[in-house]
């Protein structure tokens, strides 16, 4: 085909050669295939899924293509009447060699068929058919097989032939290993990715008018948006309307607004049924609208826990150790500052007879000054004078132990005739403070 559109104009008593009929053909079918690339795009148009047969005791896996149709990028509709079988056959003409992941693709195929009936065939012409047989070939590349092509435009020439002009439509990949029993190579898995649909170039869509009946107003039938639409740029609901960048706080770090990746614009009311879902990273996680929101806002958590003492002897004067506050559970994913209070809330000490001797000696001790009774309990910190912990995921939050060093006096024990440790148990109380 041509760049230039032309068609016959027909005469009484024309002379009409083969390649008249051929010019005409070609119109026709090359305006098609225009309005096939100008309106619907290309790619899969139904059908054309991959899948498993059922299982058969003693036969290996069958996979096959499923009936169906696709239109490629030069408008040229590929249509697979029944389903088809992928077999052994597919991975020699493809001249598949070893085993691994492949690209599985649908191309369109022309042959010439038909041959002219007995006595109606020329001498000197050869290729005497009288049909050219449209059909597909299945291909398996180990590479993508549109990576470096170019998609033609709508007023480009559009080829018809597909040897000078191929255009894969992808359907997923297969996995082909090696039968262990015929030691032969055979495909064990298909995945569906990466494949194509058809879409639609329009500025808008208007959905069709129903008369409910005389003299009642017309009602418009809604236009049905099935799963899996692919918005690619910027999408608009309703009216759309002018956003200006500099109005919107905080302002958007894209150089150009709308960015490339997309934009949505709604211009009434959206409702949801199901979550509506934000990606936080870090971590990595898609979390719903309600918890993103949540990680907005400081968060407060408390703890609280039993020191024991070791109040027997005097090598234990004064006694001092670190302790884990466990379990102290944030629902902020990264909190950019964390800090911890600790509190004592009670004591335990020995009977009330140890208390009275143990006071007796500091009061008739001369030195008693220096033998400061001391109870204690603060985080550990950091050299930035942030508390030490280590964390832990729990679920979709995540756990801070942290670590208290605690002391219990009196601080010299030479200076006392009975140094003993008069606590025994301290009740500490935890107020950790993390902010978004």
């Amino acid at each position: 085909m041509g760049a230039t559109i032309e068609r016959i104009h027909f005469e009484e008593r024309q002379y009409l050669r083969s390649y008249d009929w051929t010019a005409e053909q070609a119109y026709h079918m090359e305006m098609r295939r225009r309005l096939n690339v100008a309106l619907h795009l290309w790619g899969i148009v139904d059908g054309l899924d991959l899948r498993k047969r059922d299982s058969v005791p003693g036969i290996p896996d069958q996979f096959f293509i499923s009936r169906g149709m696709a239109i490629d990028a030069y408008g040229r509709e590929i249509v697979v009447a029944v389903d088809y079988v992928l077999s052994e056959d597919d991975i020699r003409v493809n001249r598949i060699e070893a085993a691994g992941d492949y690209w599985l693709s649908i191309a369109y195929e022309r042959n010439l068929g038909t041959p002219p009936a007995p006595g109606f065939r020329l001498c000197d012409v050869t290729d005497q058919y009288t049909r050219w047989l449209e059909s597909y070939d299945v291909l398996i590349t180990a590479d993508d097989p549109l990576a470096t092509s170019i998609e033609p435009g709508v007023s480009d020439p559009l080829s018809d032939d597909p040897a000078k002009k191929p255009w894969p439509v992808t359907l997923g990949k297969v996995r082909i290993a090696v039968d262990p029993t015929t030691t032969k190579l055979r495909i064990t898995q298909v995945f569906v990715e990466q494949r194509p649909y058809i879409g639609l170039r329009a500025q808008r869509v208007v959905a069709p008018v129903a008369s409910i009946a005389a003299g009642v107003a017309e009602a418009k039938r809604p236009i049905t948006v099935e799963p899996d639409l692919l918005e690619l740029k910027n999408l608009a609901i309703g009216e759309d309307f002018f956003v200006d960048k500099n109005k919107v706080q905080p302002p958007p770090a894209a150089a150009t607004f709308p960015t490339e990746t997309g934009n949505l614009k709604v211009a009434t009311d959206a409702f949801f049924r199901g979550e509506v879902y934000k990606f936080i990273d870090p971590p990595g996680q898609w979390i719903p609208l309600k918890d993103y929101a949540s990680q907005l806002l400081p968060d407060i958590a408390a703890a609280s826990l039993t020191i024991q003492t070791a109040a027997t002897a005097p090598d234990h004067n004064p006694s001092t150790d670190t302790v884990t506050v466990p379990a102290i559970v944030t629902r902020l994913k990264a909190p950019s500052n964390v800090s911890l209070i600790a509190a004592i809330v009670g004591v335990e000490e020995l009977s009330q007879g140890n208390r009275a001797t143990w006071e007796s000696h500091i009061n008739g001790n001369a030195n008693a000054k220096t033998a400061t009774r001391i109870l204690e309990v603060v985080p550990v910190t950091d050299i930035n004078g942030n508390p030490t912990s280590t964390t832990v995921p729990v679920g979709q939050n995540v756990q801070y132990n942290f670590t208290l060093r605690w002391t219990v006096g009196p601080t010299q024990s030479t200076t006392l005739t009975d140094p003993r440790l008069l606590i025994t148990k301290i009740f500490v109380s935890c107020i950790a403070v993390f902010t978004p």
